[in-house]
């Protein structure tokens, strides 16, 4: 967790004066950023636990962690989407939903890497 807090305030660093010649309130950005930190690691870690082993988890509770999964990744974009509405120009935005889809795949691929992991754990316990 304290690798992601460290790459989030790098980001605002390198980020801040752009985001701030568009209007936005690069700190804003930030608390977003460092604020949902926690709760993403924590329901990452519960929906990978709770789609290796789907017959222990009941399929609301693996909804509910992707829910909080989802909202804590996309707070901080929600943000700069809503601040950046009347001044990012065309390019920023197709930039930034790139940036979303690309962090998003990454996020996918990681917790199916990790879930397989864990369920060979499993398989061999």
């Amino acid at each position: 967790m304290a690798s992601l807090v460290v790459y989030t305030v790098a980001r605002f660093a390198a980020a801040g004066g752009a985001l701030s010649s568009y209007g936005v309130d690069a700190r804003w950005f930030l608390f977003w950023d460092v604020v949902t930190v926690p709760p993403y690691v924590w329901s990452i870690g519960r929906l990978v636990r709770s789609l290796a082993e789907p017959v222990q988890t009941p399929f609301r509770e693996t909804v509910g962690w992707s829910v909080l999964a989802l909202v804590s990744f996309m707070a901080p974009y929600g943000y700069l989407y809503y601040a950046g509405a009347g001044n990012f120009p065309p390019l920023a935005w197709i930039l930034l939903s790139l940036l979303v889809v690309l962090f998003a795949a990454n996020a996918v691929r990681s917790i199916r890497r990790k879930v397989a992991l864990r369920r060979e754990g499993i398989a061999e316990a």
